[in-house]
């Protein structure tokens, strides 16, 4: 039986540590685990400035306001930003298919990130209808972990995007948590310490997987 296990959660919320310490962890119980993290290629061939605008477009608050699907086929600037969350999954789901190619003989394969988050991004500014369609098509992970953190606790970790950003983008990573029905998805503090938010992580793959020992990194 193959297993996944991936992780969400807004930019320094530690997601890539304690992906990588799981990864380890497991290796050290005997488990063939591969890392994978999960890019955006066409968001790498943009330059910066387009994509900081492009951010600030997607999470004004008057675009993150639930919309009916009434209104959403009359919006311009609700089709815009389909073709932007279309485009963003498109390149994610190629970056996944390239990153898990050679894994075929691997257990356990641990996401730094997934295919969720280009969804997450326009979580609101979508039709719930569409949302649920793209949920079903996608591959389900057996664990998702989305790492909750205060976005000022973040910003002070990896100041690489603003602090409004991080803010509007946490919102969506709860909104998406609370609505999107995913009945295997785990919510974990990670404000406290990566030991202890691991230790917090180690406890559910160990039910999922009867591994033996504790969850010290």
């Amino acid at each position: 039986m193959r297993l996944s296990i991936c992780f969400l959660g807004i930019d320094g919320s530690g997601k890539t540590t304690l992906a990588v310490s799981l990864c380890k962890k497991l290796r050290l119980h005997g488990f063939n685990c591969r890392y994978v993290h999960i890019s955006y290629s066409i968001a790498e061939y943009v330059p910066l400035i387009i994509r900081m605008w492009i951010r600030k477009y997607t999470l004004k608050p008057s675009k993150t306001e639930i919309r009916s699907s009434q209104n959403f086929a009359n919006s311009s600037n609700l089709r815009l930003e389909t073709i932007l969350a279309f485009l963003l999954l498109v390149s994610a789901f190629f970056g996944y298919i390239k990153e898990t190619k050679h894994s075929k003989h691997q257990i356990i394969t641990v996401y730094d990130r997934y295919l969720y988050d280009p969804i997450i991004n326009f979580f609101n500014a979508l039709p719930k209808s569409l949302v649920k369609c793209l949920m079903r098509s996608l591959p389900k992970p057996n664990l998702i972990f989305l790492l909750d953190i205060p976005a000022e606790v973040a910003y002070e970790r990896k100041k690489e995007a603003s602090l409004s950003f991080l803010k509007s983008q946490r919102e969506l990573y709860l909104c998406f948590a609370k609505q999107s029905e995913l009945n295997n998805l785990i919510i974990i503090d990670a404000e406290c310490s990566l030991n202890k938010a691991f230790q917090s992580i180690f406890s559910y793959v160990n039910f999922l997987l009867k591994i033996e020992g504790n969850g010290n990194a």
